[in-house]
């Protein structure tokens, strides 16, 4: 096998590695999970924790997940920009698609380390169930992708100033760079 079939193989192996372990960090930063209610609302039955802290724990489960996924994206990122040399385009696709399977992997794996979702129906108004570990909207899903292209595009930049290729922006002056036959 070639050493960049090897290479992405183990971006695409870290990415899932990368998925579980956040679920699991996840799951046990925001745990215990907390009792709630069903009641009959407006729009049907529907599970609320009335606890003083039940809107604060909802909220805090998606803002502990964007924490953890850009986290561990900015991990991701650095160490697929170090695998890169040379294969940077390569790279920056398994990039993306991991940084995406480990977003998903992390609620995933996070949600299903939890009680399943309260059973919203009408024969359980008044019945006691446990909080779901979830995360709202589908913006917090950028968190981790978001992570990793920020963190592999500061190990490309680091290592391009350190590689000694001339900068544009340095080097002589303009006065002192020879003039070109159409200034004359």
């Amino acid at each position: 096998m070639s050493r960049s079939i090897v290479r992405a193989l183990v971006v695409l192996l870290l990415a899932v590695a990368l998925g579980f372990l956040g679920g699991w960090l996840w799951w046990h930063w925001w745990g215990p999970a907390t009792k709630g209610t069903v009641y009959d609302t407006v729009q049907g039955p529907h599970w609320y924790d009335a606890s003083a802290d039940g809107l604060k724990r909802e909220f805090s489960a998606t803002a502990q997940y964007v924490v953890l996924s850009a986290g561990l994206g900015i991990l991701f990122g650095v160490v697929v920009g170090l695998l890169a040399r040379g294969r940077e385009l390569l790279f920056v696709v398994l990039l993306l698609v991991g940084a995406a399977a480990t977003a998903a992997l992390t609620a995933w794996f996070g949600s299903e380390l939890g009680p399943p979702v309260p059973p919203a129906t009408h024969a359980n108004i008044g019945k006691d169930f446990l909080g779901h570990l979830s995360v709202n909207g589908w913006s917090p899903y950028l968190a981790g992708p978001v992570g990793a292209l920020t963190g592999f595009l500061v190990v490309l930049l680091s290592l391009h100033s350190m590689s000694g290729v001339p900068d544009v922006s340095s080097g002589t002056s303009e006065s002192e760079q020879p003039r070109s036959p159409a200034a004359s």
